[in-house]
């Protein structure tokens, strides 16, 4: 008889008994590690449905729906539950567990709880020490409410929420949800969930929601005091630099423009970054009277660089004003401005500057309604690739 009920029910009238080993049948009968291919087969399939949902549920918060993206999250628990117990109850088991995550996550935010964050946006010890504790909670209170015991659900989410520090370097480059850290996530939560007692799947699907749900979806990026000093000294370099290394996914492509000797930048990067002062300069010669259009292509880059030094504090004063408005964004909303938003914001600056909405940022044919910003900005960046860890 097994300590903890088996999260896959068997065939049969024994089927029923979730705590039988082998349908009470262990003289013919083995079962070394407690799953079937199949059952395996399933384990893989919840975490990738997490991770796929996950996706969906992080776009939704970056977008400000914060509802819709707790509905998306508590729909893959759901599926992830469905697929893993073949049953109903298993499936709102899942809901219940994931949409938890997902609210756990967002409590621990800068914006919600800004008394758990230092001056440099990092999370304190007793802020990380109530996440452990919050998602250990959960992870047992999930464990009896599918038939096993509190102490190894408590155990297996809270340990592999200690280990969430090791796991945001796996796939660092990876600002979006990474299925590489949902899948390091299951394994430590798996793992541990055996280690005392209980089963792998159950340790593996809790901790790869957890994962998903609340670490992957809530990425605090919060403006640092030293980071507003750097735009208050007029140090754009500085700024964007900084942002970049904590993870900002609109980091790199303001570093692509104010700070081009940065080490971590690629030539791609700098090449997208070549083309957005190329753009930002022609828009001003051109409101100046100039025709930039007969500007031969062997000779272009140096009138472009001669006329950017021409026009350097209008070129300062609208990178500082696109810079703050991301800076004040962060600071009311939380999060890094979707695609959408961060078109909207440079609409918004270069308005201030007589500027067209097409000047640069995501939107070539121009400002209009929502829906027509946001397919200009999702197309623009497929093309481009300037902020492809950023939701619609």
């Amino acid at each position: 008889r097994m300590l903890q009920a088996d999260p896959v029910q068997n065939p049969g009238s024994q089927g029923l008994n979730r705590y039988a080993y082998v349908a009470n049948n262990p003289l013919t009968l083995t079962d070394p590690t407690g799953y079937s291919f199949w059952d395996w087969v399933k384990v893989a399939a919840a975490v990738a449905i997490t991770v796929w949902t996950g996706g969906l549920a992080a776009s939704a918060l970056a977008a400000g729906n914060f509802w819709t993206g707790m509905a998306i999250a508590a729909a893959g628990g759901f599926t992830a539950g469905v697929v893993t117990t073949g049953t109903l109850q298993g499936g709102l088991i899942g809901a219940f567990t994931a949409a938890a995550f997902y609210g756990i996550g967002s409590a621990f935010t800068p914006k919600n709880a800004p008394g758990l964050y230092n001056s440099e946006g990092n999370i304190t010890a007793i802020g990380e020490t109530g996440k452990v504790l919050a998602h250990g909670m959960l992870g047992g209170v999930s464990a009896v409410l599918s038939g096993g015991k509190f102490g190894n659900g408590f155990l297996s989410a809270g340990i592999a929420e200690a280990a969430s520090g090791k796991i945001a370097g796996v796939d660092a480059k990876n600002l979006g949800v990474s299925a590489e850290r949902v899948v390091a996530a299951a394994i430590v939560g798996g793992t541990t969930s055996v280690l005392t007692g209980g089963k792998f799947a159950n340790g593996a699907v809790t901790s790869a929601m957890a994962q998903a749900f609340n670490d992957e979806i809530h990425k605090p990026v919060p403006i640092t005091q030293k980071e507003q000093e750097m735009l208050d000294n007029k140090d754009l370099a500085g700024f964007w630099d900084s942002r970049m290394a904590r993870g900002d996914p609109w980091g790199r492509e303001g570093a692509s423009i104010w700070s081009r000797g940065n080490p971590n930048l690629t030539d791609a990067d700098l090449l997208k970054g070549d083309l957005v002062i190329d753009r930002l300069v022609s828009t001003i010669a051109e409101q100046n009277g100039y025709d930039m259009s007969n500007v031969p292509s062997e000779v272009r880059g140096s009138v472009i660089l001669g006329m950017a030094q021409g026009y350097g504090d209008e070129i300062q004063a609208i990178g500082l004003g696109i810079a703050q408005a991301h800076a004040n964004f962060v600071g009311d909303a939380g999060v890094a401005p979707t695609l959408t938003q961060g078109a909207i914001l440079h609409h918004e600056v270069f308005a201030n500057f007589g500027l067209p909405a097409s000047t640069y940022g995501g939107t070539p044919l121009g400002s209009g309604p929502t829906w027509w910003i946001r397919a200009q900005a999702v197309a623009t960046n497929n093309l481009a690739h300037y902020c492809d860890a950023c939701a619609p």
